[in-house]
């Protein structure tokens, strides 16, 4: 099956987008609202795309794809498999905010002073403490709020 035709039979959902070259190495890794709308820009007038893109769209020789229930989940399996696979045409996430991590144990509640409230401490993995539990990657700082309250 040509590439043209699998593009074709993407569906319109959220999801990763995986590019192969001939060897059947990944090179490149994206995430999309619309996986067949992302996709096909790729796939018009070469002069339309910057010199990059062109030589990314002339090694490609296969696409796979993962469609996911939402765009949160699509941006950590995007990170997850950049990391995974090392893509060659893609620049590392160099975000950090996606590997910050919350602790499970929370510092109790200050009696004498009913105003302030908890909160829970954000750190990143080279902060961590191997002794103490932690869940994440988190990917909103008003994530942790939530979890707050639900352990409340």
């Amino acid at each position: 099956m040509d590439i043209r035709d699998k593009i074709a039979l993407l569906p319109h959902q959220s999801g990763v987008y995986r590019y192969y070259d001939s060897a059947g190495n990944v090179i490149y890794v994206g995430k999309a609202k619309d996986l067949a709308k992302r996709v096909a820009q790729y796939f018009v007038d070469p002069s339309r795309l910057n010199a990059k893109t062109r030589v990314l769209v002339s090694k490609i020789a296969d696409v796979q794809y993962s469609v996911v229930d939402s765009e949160a989940d699509a941006l950590l399996l995007e990170n997850n498999l950049i990391k995974q696979y090392k893509p060659r045409y893609n620049i590392l996430l160099k975000d950090l905010s996606l590997d910050l991590h919350n602790r499970r144990h929370l510092p109790p509640r200050i009696p004498h002073a009913p105003h302030r409230t908890r909160r829970l401490p954000l750190l990143r993995p080279l902060q961590q403490r191997i002794s103490r539990p932690y869940s994440g990657p988190i990917l909103s700082r008003y994530l942790p709020a939530a979890q707050l309250q639900a352990q409340d």
